[in-house]
């Protein structure tokens, strides 16, 4: 499964438990897909940052290694 389908399984995901706690009621399912977007990106977009911030670190203590 390519990284692109597997964010979708998760959207899906996420968007059928927004409408779960909704009461399983009928009618805001574009609501519910775009908040479930929304959720998951974050997620995501947070990982991102936290592995470029971890690599970033990286970098920086080995090139503090290198002057000395």
């Amino acid at each position: 499964m390519e990284e692109g389908d597997r964010l979708c399984e998760e959207i899906k995901k996420v968007a059928y438990e927004l409408y779960e706690r909704r009461g399983m009621t009928h009618g805001a399912d574009l609501e519910d897909w775009l908040q479930a977007e929304r959720l998951v990106m974050a997620k995501y977009s947070e990982k991102l940052k936290s592995k470029e911030d971890s690599k970033a670190s990286k970098k920086e203590r080995a090139s503090k290694r290198k002057t000395y």
